[in-house]
C-alpha cells in the first residue's frame, strides 16, 4: 500500500480553477473598494475628508512603487512566495497609479475604473469557471453592445461620426479574423496552429461546443451593421444582444450544473 501511495502522481500545481477565480474576486474586490473610497472621500467629498485623502494619496503615490519594486526584488532573488512578490508588484503598482490620477486630476479615469474593475472580475470568473468558448462569447458579444453603445454617441455626430463608423468597421474585421482562426483551431480540437507567426496554443477545451460561438459571432456582425446603418435601432440591438448574453449565461449555468 505504501508502494502505491508512493507512485501516486503528484497534483499540478495551478490547475485549480476555483482557487484562481477566488484569487480574482478577492483582488478585484480590494481593489474597487480603493476606488470608491477614493471617489467618495476625495473626489466626491467635502473640505472634512478630502484633506485627509489628500495627504494618504501623497504618501501610497511613493508607497505603491517602493512596494512593487520590493515585489520585484524579491521575485528575482526568490526569497520568498512567487505569489506573495506577485501581490506587491501588481497592488503597488495599482495604488500608486490611481493614487497618481486622482491627485492630477484625472478624476473621470478613476470613476471609469470603478466600472471597468467589476467588469473585469466577472470576466475573470468566467474564464476560470465556465468553458472555454463561453468567455470568448461574452467578450464577442460585451463588445458588441460597447460598440453598439458607441454608435449611439457618435454615429450622426458632426466630429465623432467618421472615427466611430471607422472603428465599428475595424471591429468587423477582427471579428471576421477571429472566426477565421476559431474554425482553425476546431480542426484541431480546440488547438490553434499557425505556420506564421510560428504558434500552437489551446484556445478551447477538447470536444467545445462551435455552433453558438459562430452564432454569436453573426449575431454581432449584424447587430453592428445595424447600429451603423441606422442609429435609432442600436438602442433595441443592444437589448437584444444582453438577452442573447443572459440567455447563454443561463444556458451554460444549468450546463455546469
Amino acid at each position: 500500500m505504501a508502494k502505491n501511495m508512493a507512485k501516486k502522481p503528484a497534483e499540478k500545481k495551478g490547475s485549480d480553477p476555483l482557487g484562481s477565480a477566488l484569487q480574482f474576486f478577492l483582488a478585484g474586490f480590494v481593489a474597487e473598494c480603493v476606488l470608491l473610497i477614493i471617489y467618495n472621500f476625495f473626489i466626491n467629498a467635502n473640505a472634512s475628508t478630502f484633506y485627509p485623502m489628500f495627504y494618504i494619496l501623497q504618501v501610497l503615490q511613493y508607497l505603491g512603487p517602493v512596494a512593487a519594486a520590493a515585489g520585484a526584488v524579491l521575485l528575482l532573488l526568490k526569497k520568498c512566495d512567487k505569489k506573495l512578490s506577485m501581490y506587491l508588484i501588481i497592488g503597488g503598482l495599482f495604488f500608486g497609479a490611481v493614487s497618481v490620477l486622482a491627485l492630477q486630476g484625472f478624476w473621470s479615469l478613476v470613476s471609469g475604473l470603478c466600472v471597468l474593475v467589476p467588469i473585469a472580475v466577472v470576466f475573470a470568473l468566467v474564464f476560470f469557471l465556465f468553458p472555454r468558448e463561453f468567455f470568448y462569447e461574452c467578450l464577442l458579444l460585451g463588445g458588441t453592445i460597447f460598440t453598439l453603445w458607441l454608435c449611439r454617441k457618435g454615429v450622426g455626430h458632426p466630429t465623432w461620426n467618421n472615427p466611430v463608423v471607422t472603428g465599428v468597421f475595424v471591429v468587423l474585421l477582427l471579428v471576421s479574423a477571429c472566426l477565421h482562426l476559431t474554425s482553425k483551431a476546431q480542426k484541431e480540437d480546440g488547438i490553434l496552429k499557425l505556420k506564421f507567426p510560428k504558434l500552437e496554443m489551446r484556445l478551447f477545451n477538447p470536444g467545445a461546443s462551435y455552433n453558438l460561438l459562430y452564432g454569436c459571432g453573426v449575431l454581432a456582425a449584424f447587430a453592428m451593421l445595424i447600429g451603423v446603418a441606422k442609429v435609432s435601432l442600436a438602442f433595441y440591438a443592444i437589448w437584444v444582444v444582453a438577452i442573447a448574453l443572459f440567455a447563454l449565461a443561463v444556458y451554460y449555468v444549468i450546463k455546469l450544473v
